[in-house]
């Protein structure tokens, strides 16, 4: 190769790079080195890494807002899961296991009691043995990353070898066979869209929105209290009391009704329930059908207003309430992103969570996000508007909606693959560094200088020559 085509900021790192080869293959003709031995290692080395993987299963931990999934890798669902919210033993108060604000002994005692319910007395692993992956909001603080650590390595019964961290973005494209989608997840308290690029989650181009599968359960409640119907053992129908309200709340019927009988209207019928009066209704306006559960001593009536109108909250636009809409999220995203991943991103819109398995929801966020690209986008973005599918699996595949676990079944496809091994944290690692490795952490292994430096060191030149002269 000729030097005059190397430009000349590489031409000294390519000088190195020559120099090394060069030096390599003198060692290698003279005898000094044996290439079939090189080669025999990196073969015995890459064999002994998927041994490792092929021997040691791994305990997959997806952590939510809400539920705590577990299982082990090289399966294809979760083995169970537990609630996310357990009673703090100070003051009785529900809180997160993990994300929380309570003191360090606190923190540290309720994550050593929940790992220990989950490796111990349900997977009933070997300590000191087995392998953790963690599938991880991508926004959880790096102290709670920090505290989980902690307790895993450094408690007897709980000593696992490596650990590795998955954010849970790429973890849903991976259950999807893709690696880059646009990611929707309708959680608990939020919903977020993230989109992910080659298994790269461009946190610059997501959204956030306060709108969750808890006000979706508020909803209902709500719509209970004002217009619930209970039927007597007598069979009169009266309205529900702040007794059967009490009664609905302690046996958790909320969930059993968001998951069962709601369902999602289509554009044309879905916003008229915004200004809805119950009382005044047209009878020519027909709902779903009623469905009666018991309640106590009595049966609750779930009428076909309650169930096509508690769903309403994820379409209600940002300029009637103080968050977006799921549709007005997606739409915001794309446009924040990349001109070149735009329509790649809407031709992958994944939508998981616990809503996302609304009858018609699919349908009405299509539906919406086209018409929001036709009227609101400035013409960047309509051309879109026929690029937008979703990502789904076959009916049947699995005996329950993927939404459910998707985060969890990419965290076991991560623990089942020995590519991945440079990526894991290693108790002995841990134990010397004392450390949580973070993206942020590469800045300081490439040297990168921050903007903020250059100020510092040039006020620091300034406040020099202005103490010289003062001397002077």
């Amino acid at each position: 190769m000729n030097d005059e085509n190397i430009s000349p900021g590489c031409s000294g790192q390519f000088q190195d790079g020559m120099n090394f080869m060069n030096e390599l293959k003198r060692k290698i003709d003279l005898g000094m080195l044996d290439s079939k031995k090189i080669l025999l290692q990196s073969c015995e080395k890459k064999e002994k890494i998927t041994s490792y993987y092929n021997l040691k299963r791994a305990v997959i931990i997806d952590i939510g807002d809400r539920w705590t999934r577990y299982g082990i890798s090289r399966e294809f669902s979760p083995r169970g899961l537990l609630s996310s919210i357990v009673v703090s033993p100070e003051d009785g108060k529900k809180v997160h296991w993990l994300c929380n604000r309570l003191p360090e002994e606190q923190k540290r005692f309720l994550i050593l009691s929940f790992m220990k319910k989950i490796i111990n007395r349900h997977m009933l692993c070997n300590n000191g043995e087995g392998r953790l992956v963690v599938v991880e909001n991508i926004l959880m603080p790096s102290i709670d990353r920090k505290f989980l650590v902690d307790v895993v390595f450094g408690h007897k019964s709980l000593e696992l070898t490596d650990i590795l961290f998955v954010p849970a973005t790429v973890a849903t494209t991976m259950a999807y066979g893709t690696s880059t989608a646009l990611v929707v997840n309708i959680g608990y308290n939020e919903t977020t869209v993230f989109p992910v690029f080659d298994q790269v989650t461009l946190l610059n181009s997501c959204e956030i929105g306060g709108i969750g599968s808890k006000h979706f359960l508020d909803q209902i409640r709500d719509y209970f209290d004002l217009c619930g119907k209970v039927k007597t053992e007598e069979g009169f129908l009266e309205d529900l009391t702040y007794d059967d309200l009490d009664e609905f709340d302690r046996v958790n019927l909320a969930e059993d009704i968001a998951a069962g009988l709601c369902v999602v209207s289509n554009p044309v019928r879905g916003p008229r329930f915004r200004n809805w009066s119950y009382e005044n209704k047209m009878d020519h306006f027909k709902f779903f059908p009623n469905y009666e559960i018991p309640l106590g001593k009595k049966i609750l009536i779930v009428t076909g207003f309650i169930r096509e109108a508690a769903a309403e909250c994820f379409f209600m636009p940002e300029k009637y309430s103080d968050n977006p809409s799921v549709p007005e999220l997606i739409y915001k995203s794309l446009k924040k992103c990349p001109i070149d991943y735009r329509r790649k991103c809407a031709n992958h819109i994944i939508i998981t969570g616990g809503p996302a398995e609304l009858p018609g929801m699919f349908p009405r966020i299509r539906k919406e996000l086209k018409k929001i690209l036709r009227e609101k986008d400035d013409g960047l973005l309509k051309t879109l508007v026929d690029e937008v599918k979703f990502l789904t699996v076959p009916d049947g595949m699995f005996s329950v909606p993927i939404s459910r676990f998707d985060a969890w079944l990419g965290g076991a496809i991560y623990g089942s693959i020995p590519t991945y091994y440079n990526k894991v944290l290693k108790n002995q690692d841990y134990a010397r560094t004392r450390k949580v490795p973070d993206w942020t952490d590469y800045i300081d292994e490439y040297d990168i200088p921050l903007a903020g430096d250059f100020n510092v060191v040039e006020s620091e030149q300034v406040l020099s020559v202005k103490l010289k002269k003062v001397q002077i």
